[in-house]
């Protein structure tokens, strides 16, 4: 049995209490795909791709938001993030009394990058594997964010984009 999926683009962010938000893109319309249970997650991802004009070297995380229901009143509870078929084939088979799965798209290097340290999950650029174990603490977190946030990284990131391609991208981030 297939199932609706709704797609939103956006970004991730935690606030101070360690509440997860999906913050929307402004005027991105989401669009709706029926997808099989014969499908697979490389189905999913070309799709999105495809709809949002990406090549193939563009960082993409899809990840499944839940309902507010399912979080209240911990709403801490970290986003699911698709990436292989087996997961693309859970969100399928649970949950049957839900007509139509969220998925919410990030998009970019610096998105991906900051939305993978905020989630303190292992994450793959490249051939080159990071491993975030949780050691981060909130000193790590304010340098982080001081880095990300700060002026001179913004003049910065115009010259880098100019030079580095969205691989090289992430690594910097």
């Amino acid at each position: 049995m297939g199932r609706l999926f709704r797609v939103f683009r956006g970004k991730w962010k935690r606030n101070r209490r360690n509440h997860w938000l999906f913050l929307p893109t402004p005027g991105d319309n989401p669009w709706t795909m029926y997808v099989e249970e014969a499908d697979n997650y490389q189905m999913v991802e070309g799709a999105t791709r495809e709809i949002y004009g990406l090549g193939e070297a563009k960082p993409v995380v899809i990840t499944y938001g839940r309902l507010d229901w399912m979080l209240f009143p911990s709403g801490n509870i970290p986003p699911l993030t698709t990436s292989t078929s087996h997961d693309l084939h859970d969100l399928l088979t649970e949950r049957p009394w839900v007509t139509e799965v969220t998925l919410l798209v990030t998009l970019g290097a610096r998105s991906m990058v900051e939305y993978n340290f905020l989630r303190r999950s292992n994450f793959s650029i490249g051939t080159t594997k990071y491993v975030v174990d949780g050691a981060q603490d909130d000193r790590a977190r304010a340098i982080f964010e001081g880095l990300v946030f700060s002026e001179r990284l913004l003049t910065s990131d115009r010259v880098m984009l100019e030079i580095f391609g969205e691989q090289e991208m992430q690594l910097l981030y």
